[in-house]
């Protein structure tokens, strides 16, 4: 059984609709997470907004002076 296979039937769509042609290297976590806020934020941008559905996005600052989350 691989990875996807184990997922949830909601989150295997999303992970199979990600692109493989960037990869991200956990060895650079700083590297990783601004390659995956522009992944995440593309994505968003190219999803159709749906009707009666309002978002916000909400941080928490990151603890010690870490990244918000």
């Amino acid at each position: 059984m691989n990875f996807i296979d184990q997922l949830d039937p909601e989150l295997r769509v999303m992970v199979e609709r990600l692109p493989t042609d960037r990869t991200l290297n956990l060895n650079a976590i700083s590297t990783a997470r601004v390659k995956m806020k522009k992944l995440v934020t593309d994505m968003l941008a190219a999803m159709p907004p749906v009707e009666g559905v309002a978002s916000q996005d909400h941080f928490a600052p990151g603890s010690q002076g870490g990244p918000a989350v």
